[in-house]
């Protein structure tokens, strides 16, 4: 068994040792609207930062399964206006995505939005099928206008078009009395119709709060651990290591930082790229 594998095997043993949250009852405490907070770290310290954890969360179950698989489509237009957004560090910006959920079978078309005051606001339609085309449907249109107030962004809906597969698995564990969510994403792929690109080295967690806290156990323990908070876009960074933009300076921090913590960079990209 290779190394990776063993590792996961052992992690899969130990998230058997949460309490388990059935995803309707994650699912109720909402969190749609919330405050954000990522961390990155190599793999090799997941089943050391899910250890600290046991005591105080549960662990999210869909359909006796503790990994969900998440598969999500990015579209943007052709000068990929919404990656600038976040490359230019603009403070009210957009992302817009396809999302489907493997183990309920669910698509969502989704806005999710960052505010000019660091919140996270997440829109969602039920779909039926994944859009892969560059032909979207006229009610996913008038969804994507009802959910942008910036005008500079909702001109350029008619122009969107899908352009970056992402894909991962997720463990998402939540708090019965903060109602905080925490997110770890591995076992990360960028995509389109040429190439696949894994990042098997790669963990991004995310703490997810109705309101900031200070005191989250979550936090804290990260703390002491030596994982400090990190700016990280699993889209920005598909963009850049899939070479559909040659625009990055924003970025290379975030490159930085995960040769500095021994992740392997896809494709042949460098620190200096």
């Amino acid at each position: 068994m290779k190394t990776g594998d063993c590792m996961m095997h052992s992690i899969e043993r130990d998230i058997e040792r949460f309490n388990a949250v059935d995803l309707e009852k994650a699912d109720a405490m909402g969190l749609m609207k919330r405050y954000d907070t990522k961390y990155v770290f190599h793999a090799d310290m997941l089943k050391s930062v899910l250890s600290g954890m046991m005591d105080d969360y549960g662990i999210v179950e869909i359909r006796k399964k503790r990994i969900s698989t998440y598969n999500t489509l990015y579209f943007d237009t052709d000068d990929y206006f919404f990656y600038r957004q976040h490359h230019n560090k603009k403070l009210s910006r957009y992302k817009i995505r396809c999302r489907t959920y493997r183990e309920t079978g669910k698509s969502y078309f989704e806005v999710k939005c960052k505010t000019n005051k660091r919140k996270t606001i997440k829109d969602r339609l039920l779909i039926d099928e994944v859009p892969e085309s560059e032909c979207l449907r006229n009610d996913t249109l008038a969804f994507i206008r009802d959910h942008i107030t910036d005008r500079d962004s909702e001109i350029r809906i008619d122009r969107l078009k899908p352009v970056v597969w992402v894909n991962y698995r997720r463990i998402a564990l939540t708090h019965p009395e903060t109602h905080e969510r925490i997110t770890f994403d591995l076992d990360l792929t960028f995509s389109d119709e040429q190439r696949d690109l894994a990042m098997d080295s790669l963990v991004v967690a995310e703490l997810k709060q109705p309101r900031v806290l200070m005191s989250s156990h979550f936090s804290l323990t990260m703390k002491a651990m030596g994982i400090l908070p990190a700016q990280f876009s699993k889209y920005c960074m598909g963009v850049i290591f899939l070479g559909k933009n040659d625009r990055y300076n924003r970025f290379k921090e975030s490159m930085l930082f995960l040769e500095k913590n021994r992740i392997p960079l896809p494709n042949g990209h460098t620190k200096g790229c």
